[in-house]
């Protein structure tokens, strides 16, 4: 089964200030690049981790809902995180993103 992947609003703003964040902080034509690859690579985990098998990943929270979990994406020396729900019968709404280091989200 594939599942389908969306991103709620505040998921989207999540990225937004993620990229900006990345692109403020650029000093050289590397860092710029960095930010490329760090957003490819949360898109990418998006598409080949939640559409494919989004059961697989630690239960998030307090564990009262099975389906809200959570994406660890490596990412350089950290990485991020995505909390999602996963909405029977085969759709993934991810609610947050963030950088490990940030605060948790939930």
């Amino acid at each position: 089964m594939t599942f389908s992947v969306t991103l709620s609003p505040a998921a989207e703003d999540d990225l937004l200030h993620l990229q900006e964040f990345l692109l403020q902080r650029a000093r050289h034509r590397e860092d710029l690049e960095i930010a490329e690859r760090a957003l490819r690579a949360i898109q990418t985990a998006f598409v080949t981790q939640l559409t494919q098998a989004p059961l697989i990943h630690r239960k998030a929270g307090d564990g009262k809902n099975p389906l809200r979990r959570e994406l660890l994406i490596p990412f350089g020396g950290a990485g991020y995180l995505a909390l999602y729900d996963i909405l029977p019968p085969d759709r993934v709404l991810v609610l947050a993103v963030r950088h490990l280091l940030e605060q948790d989200y939930y």
